[in-house]
């Protein structure tokens, strides 16, 4: 099983139906014999942080969404650098 090259658009553009490619190519390679166990290990653990930031992505909006609906205004000490 040949890997796939990803240009840097279709890296950017990732999704997590991507991942889930990704992921299950992985293993069928680790099945194979034509990867090793620790590179599996190391896109697992890569995954499950994507995972995890797609979670909290997801509960900002929930958030923004309730104070949207109360009326209430986000207010922020975090300065953002230009």
């Amino acid at each position: 099983m040949s890997k796939e090259v990803l240009t840097q658009t279709q890296i950017a553009n990732n999704s997590l139906g991507t991942l889930r490619k990704l992921l299950f190519e992985q293993m069928l390679s680790l099945r194979n014999g034509e990867t090793e166990a620790n590179e599996a290990i190391a896109m697992s653990k890569v995954s499950h942080q994507i995972i995890e930031s797609f979670k909290v992505e997801i509960q900002a909006v929930q958030v923004a969404n309730s104070l949207k609906d109360k009326n209430l205004k986000l207010e922020s000490n975090i300065k953002v650098f230009e």
